[in-house]
This record gives C-alpha cells, structure tokens and sequence, in this order.
C-alpha cells in the first residue's frame, strides 16, 4: 500500500508456498484478497511478488495478461523477490537456496527476466526493485560474481532507456555469505563502483533487518552508513531473528529451548556473543551442540509481533527513529518477510490473520 512520499508497504508473497505461476496467481486470490479486503479496501495494495525461474519463464510471455488481473482485482507491484530460484517450501533449501549464485550465468539470465517482467508491471513513476543474493554463499570473493554484477547493470540500463523504467538489484546481505556485515557491503561495493561508476545506478542494497541484527548490527547504522557510501537502498525488509541469553547454569535459558527451531528446510546460521568477538556456527544444531554461554542470535524469520518466553525475538530492535528515517528519504519498498512461518514451532495464527497482524504492528510503528 502507499504510505506517501512515494513509500510503499507490502508483505512478501515468499510466505506462500508454490513454483508455478498458478499457484502464485492462487496464492494471490486466497490470501492476499483477503489481507487486502481486511487492510485497505479501497486502495491500490502493493504486492511483494516472488517468482521462481519457472514462474518467470511462464509469466514472460503473458505479461499483459497478469498485469491486468493486477489492475482488476487492486493490486500493484513494486518489487520482485528474486533470491531463491528454485523450490522454496516443503523440502530441504539451506544452502542451495543461493544457487545458481553471481557466479552462474543462469542467476543473470533469470533477474534479467524479472526486470523485464517489473518493467512492465510497475506503475508509471515508479522504480522497481529485486532482492537478490549477496553475491554467493562463502566469504571468499568471486571475481567473476562482479563481472556478472556489472554486465547486468548494463542490461537494466538498457532496459531503462527502453522502457523508461529504472530497475535495481538489490543484494541482500546474510550472514556466512560474501556481503554479510557493515564492513564486508561497503568493501563490495567500493570494489564494484571502481570498476564502473554506472552501477550505482543500477545495483544497490536490500537491507533484511533479521539479517542485520543477527550479525550484531544495527539496521539503521546499515541504513545509514550504505547510503553515505554512495549505495542505493531502495528495499528494506522488516524482519525478525530470535534472540536468547543463554546460560548453563538457568534451565529456563538453557539452549535447548531452541532445538524446536531445529528443522531440516532452512538455513539458521548463529551468532554468539559472550566475551570478545561474536562464535559464528553455520546453523542453529552447530551452536546448540557447543552450546556456548551469551547472547544468542538465530537466523529465523519469526513474525513481527512473536514471542514465546524465554526465547524472544529481535523486532524491539527496531527502532522508530530508523523508521522515520527511512520514509524520510523517501521511494522505500517497506516488506514484511516471515517466509520461515510454516516452521515456528508451538500453536499460531491462521496465515491471513497472522500477516495482518504484522502489518499492523508496522503501520502502528509507522505512525
């Protein structure tokens, strides 16, 4: 929905299983109508699309046709989520989730794709964006993931002088990846803006706030110092980690609190902090084995308005003060992302009423 100041705010359709665009289209009609009639009736609803490589490749040529279901039923898109590739619910993803990465020319052919397919659904004015996976999985840097980086950025630019649309990869950073902190982003990106300085029209950051506190860091600090830089963040996802204290001595802290979290689908790469610099475990059974004492955070995407004692979650790190700022500066893909609910452990919510929920405790904040 628009928030003014040319801001936008969505939920992430990643939520909803389905590869196809059937079952996308499906997941519009069942569950997004719903939010949509609940939330705002009467206005344009922003939809935050995920399209597979298979949904692309079936949407491509009937383009048209999916705008105007858009423009019939009151929605509108901003924004693709294009990180995971390939199936993205009901089976094991963790570390293929990145694949093909930056380094593959599948991952270039297939957010090219998307940009030609956001270059026809965005509204007139508006800019689009595509979260996209900070590079590849592994800190050692690829050479030929920013060769492929800046060979897209010419292609959005051709795109843009064809359509008129300007469209930009958004890297997301995560933890255990290239981009995965404050310092390994603008290093990136330094990189990258030396080699052509053209690119910093077309590659910029989404800034996933789970991401960023699991890490340890702060999103506004992100927020800020990306945009010092030189770095575009047009996409900012709201989100959540889990967080804990964790003490052998407390049974109500003990780690095993969190083995429910434990699933074989997504990846949850843990950060500890005690004394000293944070223990990095890659996922959530690695830290629960080591079982360190300290602050525990966990890359899970929890709701926003969760909580289930003692474990907590990171969403009162969110500040309203970065919030503000954000819609200050105007042109900012809002996203609520909660992929991960179909494995929160314990009772919930039906989906639809679990979304809105979130949506409102954001626009509460937002206000």
């Amino acid at each position: 929905m628009k928030l003014g100041n040319g801001n936008h705010l969505m939920y992430c359709l990643n939520i909803h299983p389905g590869e196809s665009l059937d079952e996308v289209t499906s997941a519009i009609r069942q569950y997004a109508a719903a939010v949509k009639a609940a939330i705002c009736p009467r206005e344009p609803f922003a939809l935050g699309l995920r399209l597979s490589r298979l949904a692309a490749a079936e949407l491509l040529p009937i383009v048209d046709d999916f705008k105007a279901f858009l423009d019939d039923n009151g929605f509108y898109a901003v924004t693709i989520n294009g990180f995971p590739y390939g199936q993205f619910h009901g089976r094991r993803v963790k570390e293929d989730v990145y694949l093909p990465d930056w380094t593959c020319p599948e991952r270039t052919a297939y957010t090219l794709d998307l940009a030609r397919i956001l270059a026809k659904l965005l509204p007139e004015g508006e800019t689009g964006t595509i979260s996209t996976v900070p590079c590849h999985y592994g800190k050692q840097a690829k050479p030929e993931a920013t060769n492929s980086l800046l060979s897209m950025a010419g292609e959005l630019g051709w795109i843009e002088q064809e359509t008129g649309k300007r469209i930009i990869a958004a890297l997301e950073p995560e933890p255990d990846c290239l981009l995965d902190s404050e310092a390994s982003t603008l290093d990136f990106f330094d990189v990258l803006f030396d080699r052509d300085l053209r690119a910093q029209r077309y590659i910029g950051v989404c800034l996933d706030c789970c991401h960023a506190a699991v890490v340890f860091e702060s999103p506004k600090r992100w927020f800020r110092q990306f945009s010092l830089a030189g770095v575009a963040v047009p996409k900012i996802q709201i989100s959540a980690s889990l967080k804990i204290d964790v003490s052998r001595h407390a049974e109500a802290q003990n780690p095993e609190s969190l083995k429910p979290f434990c699933d074989d689908t997504y990846l949850h790469q843990t950060r500890v902090r005690a004394k000293g610099r944070p223990l990095e475990f890659p996922d959530l059974p690695d830290a629960i084995a080591h079982a360190p004492d300290g602050e525990w955070r966990v890359h899970f995407h929890v709701p926003l308005n969760w909580g289930a004692p003692p474990v907590q979650s990171t969403a009162d790190l969110l500040e309203d003060s970065f919030l503000r700022e954000v819609l200050s500066t105007g042109n900012k893909h809002l996203e609520v992302e909660t992929y991960s609910f179909s494995v929160v452990p314990g009772s919930k919510p039906p989906l639809v009423d679990s979304i809105l929920a979130e949506l409102e405790w954001l626009r509460h904040k937002l206000a």
